[in-house]
């Protein structure tokens, strides 16, 4: 079996869906979405970099020789989206040809769903109000973790922040838990003195306190919340150093940032030999990305959490089956598990928007499905 072809198609304003075929007929499909702000990689550079490189390095290949293909994917610096999508192709065809879903062929399942956060705080200089507000919808719509941005990116300062967080604490007390996003947003220093006030709210995690290790590894010496590394860790050996470092106590990982499933794979591994959770982020792809990370964290024993984006269900695609406790189910069909059941639309049904800025009679037509 070779790879005949490999083709692109441009979606909404930023993502690529790719489509690798095979000389036996086989085809499987990815979904390379960037994350500009982390990597600076753009729709149009993800589509340059598959047609001038990437395209051509596998191209007559064994779509089968997974690890191989992403070695040779590997010579071309950062890109990681891009790599990403490919790989994710290719483990689509290896699952359809033997007649598996992928994580079968990452060991097995441990989970037959995840518990679905959502995060809320996302818009510039959002009131206190209306973060409070975005709680109460996403409690009603089921979710069972809500993770609140905080930090200057959102045009805040630090009483705010200690407002915004007490009035989430008090709208989803007794229905939900909850978590807060810094972006790296703060010294040391600073980190330690939000967290000292928010620590009586019992967050599950302070998410990316500081953009560096060392000031981590600093602020989880002296607090209680339980730190979660995100911006800090791109590679596998980014996580290695995390936890050489006693810097996080749970790691997030995101494909824009590590390259693919196989990185992702390989950083729950190295984690998960040293006690720590992983968190699968999506910056925003559609249900084939989605379904990868569902097979990276169901053959993974220390995932159980999904952070994905509320968005409209594309009928262009497989549904993905999520419960009114927000639990979204594993895909058990061969490959991903996810069929294009139309052409590809160059239009997006969604761009990043924030749903949660609908009612929640409303913003119950943008979830996945109801079971």
């Amino acid at each position: 079996m070779k790879i005949l072809s490999v083709e692109t198609f441009p979606y909404g304003k930023k993502r690529v869906i790719i489509r690798v075929t095979t000389d036996e007929g086989v085809s499987g499909w990815g979904d390379a979405t960037p994350l500009t702000s982390f990597t600076g990689e753009t729709q149009g550079s993800i589509m340059a970099a598959i047609e001038n490189y990437l395209k051509p390095t596998i191209l007559n290949e064994n779509p089968l020789e997974i690890g191989k293909l992403s070695e040779k994917l590997n010579k071309l610096p950062w890109n990681m989206a891009a790599k990403a999508g490919i790989e994710m192709a290719l483990f689509d065809i290896a699952g359809k040809v033997f007649k598996a879903p992928v994580y079968s062929l990452l060991g097995g399942k441990h989970h037959e769903k995840l518990l679905q956060a959502i995060a809320i705080g996302k818009k510039f200089k959002e009131s206190i109000d209306e973060v409070a507000r975005e709680a109460e919808e996403s409690i009603k719509m089921g979710f069972q973790l809500v993770k609140v941005k905080i930090g200057r990116k959102y045009g805040i300062g630090f009483d705010e922040d200690y407002k915004r967080v007490q009035a989430v604490a008090d709208t989803i007390r007794g229905y939900a838990r909850f978590w807060v996003d810094c972006q790296a947003a703060y010294s040391p220093q600073e980190a330690l003195k939000v967290a000292k006030k928010i620590e009586k709210f019992d967050p599950i995690y302070i998410e990316q306190p500081t953009p560096d290790i060392e000031g981590m590894a600093e602020v989880r010496r002296r607090i209680s919340i339980p730190l979660l590394a995100d911006e800090s860790v791109f590679s596998p050996r980014d996580a290695l150093e995390v936890i050489r470092r006693r810097a996080a106590d749970a790691i997030g990982i995101k494909f824009a940032k590590c390259g693919g499933i196989l990185a992702a794979k390989k950083i729950s591994e190295i984690a998960e030999a040293y006690g720590l959770e992983c968190i699968m982020i999506s910056p925003g792809e559609t249900n084939i990305g989605l379904a990868a990370y569902l097979h990276v964290a169901a053959s993974s024993k220390n995932i159980s959490i999904c952070n994905f984006p509320l968005k409209p269900q594309e009928d262009w695609l497989t549904p993905l089956e999520i419960d009114r406790s927000r639990m979204i189910s594993v895909p058990k069909g061969a490959g991903l598990g996810i069929e294009v059941l139309k052409e590809v639309p160059k239009e997006a049904s969604w761009e990043f928007e924030d749903f949660l800025s609908q009612t929640s009679k409303h913003a119950e037509n943008f979830h996945y499905i109801q079971k």
